[in-house]
């Protein structure tokens, strides 16, 4: 296994994922480790066109553009713990004093009941927009990578 520097991102194949027990054995462990030494990895062989990558990232860039009050409307709630968040706290600390929340954006998608923002209107325009082709591309395999995880352990054969 490749030992990672500060210059290498490790990538995961998920072509190993219909390989022998070997490549399973393979996929788990680059993962397990790529998240444990570099905190994540780039995926390859997902399935995913350029065309569409391109697209979601573009719908992306116009959500994240606009303005807090547009962007707030489709909030985490206590509820609901997707759609949009302005600060991450990734570790917390039970005063909760010393925490410096990660400043960036982020829009949480929940597969099973996705809620989508008004603007842009890209984001779902019907039930071919982008992103919803996206998860339902998701509903119809969600567990890929952690069935392969799992088989590889023995948890499931």
């Amino acid at each position: 296994m490749t030992d990672y520097n500060k210059r290498e991102l490790p990538i995961l194949d998920l072509e190993l994922l219909q390989g022998s027990d070997a490549d399973l054995a393979d996929l788990v462990e680059i993962a397990e480790r790529s998240l444990k030494e570099v905190g994540f990895f780039v995926i390859k062989n997902h399935g995913m066109s350029e065309d569409t990558i391109r697209k979601t990232f573009g719908i992306s860039r116009r959500f994240f553009d606009l303005d807090a009050p547009e962007k707030s409307k489709v909030g985490m709630t206590s509820d609901y713990p997707y759609g949009y968040e302005r600060a991450e706290i990734l570790s917390q600390s039970l005063t909760g004093e010393g925490v410096t929340p990660d400043p960036k954006e982020t829009y949480n998608i929940k597969v099973s009941d996705p809620r989508w923002p008004d603007k842009p209107v890209e984001f779902k325009e019907t039930d071919d927009g982008v992103l919803q082709c996206h998860v339902d591309s998701h509903q119809e395999n969600p567990a890929t990578l952690c069935s392969g995880a799992t088989t590889t352990r023995g948890l499931l054969r």
